[in-house]
């Protein structure tokens, strides 16, 4: 739900204010570990589909729901915290990350969005999300242009042949195929940007929902018995 660099950039949060994230390129890999299934032949869907890979149910109205909670109930309970290694703590705690920051991402700047523009919304869904993705990333090439070279972001991209063995649900190459992907992504939209266009969110709202999503996931790591957040 939330753009990459979006992502890497709580992740950058968190690196910068709790005392440990483990291994850092893993931490950095599982914050995008989420989105990356593969698209199916049919161009519907993914393999494996985003409700598992996100943790979605549906609730009583037919809204579907991520589930953090049930994510660290199988992967990051206090038990598994304490003997994990920094390499699988790292990713964990970035794949909780991830979890995290696209929930919040729907409830406070996606659903939003969509309540001011009901009848855009109701009208033309595929387009109205069509140009809500377009300003995010174009907000991400921006921010890149500022911070070409921020930790997180250079940690992912660095992460050459980075190999799944933390969750059989993907396959051992995945995580560096979609980093492969992710990149040259960004790579030809830069071309293309205008850091100066009027966009529907600023770069003001987006540095406070990094810093109280930060805020949130360090809080949820820290009841598992993750490092604390530095006072």
């Amino acid at each position: 739900m939330a753009s990459w660099i979006i992502h890497l950039r709580v992740a950058q949060t968190l690196m910068d204010t709790l005392p440990t994230v483990g291994d850092v390129t893993a931490f950095a890999v599982g914050n995008i570990a989420p989105d990356s299934g593969a698209p199916n032949p049919d161009g519907v869907g993914y393999t494996p589909s985003k409700d598992t890979t996100h943790f979605q149910t549906v609730d009583e109205t037919g809204v579907k729901d991520i589930r953090p909670a049930d994510f660290m109930a199988a992967y990051l309970t206090e038990e598994q915290v304490g003997r994990y290694t920094p390499r699988q703590y790292g990713f964990y705690l970035g794949y909780l990350s991830h979890l995290v920051t696209d929930q919040l991402w729907a409830d406070e700047i996606v659903f939003p969005a969509r309540d001011a523009n009901r009848e855009w919304f109701l009208s033309d869904k595929e387009g109205f999300f069509a140009h809500l993705k377009r300003d995010w990333y174009d907000l991400d090439c921006v921010y890149l242009m500022h911070h070409p070279d921020f930790p997180a972001y250079r940690a992912y991209a660095e992460a050459v042949g980075f190999r799944n063995d933390f969750m059989e649900m993907f396959p051992a190459q995945v995580f560096d195929v979609r980093r492969q992907a992710i990149l040259e992504f960004y790579r030809q939209r830069m071309a293309t940007v205008d850091e100066h266009r009027p966009m529907h969110v600023t770069n003001e709202r987006l540095d406070a929902f990094v810093r109280s999503t930060a805020a949130r996931i360090a809080a949820l790591a820290q009841s598992v018995g993750c490092p604390a957040a530095m006072t």
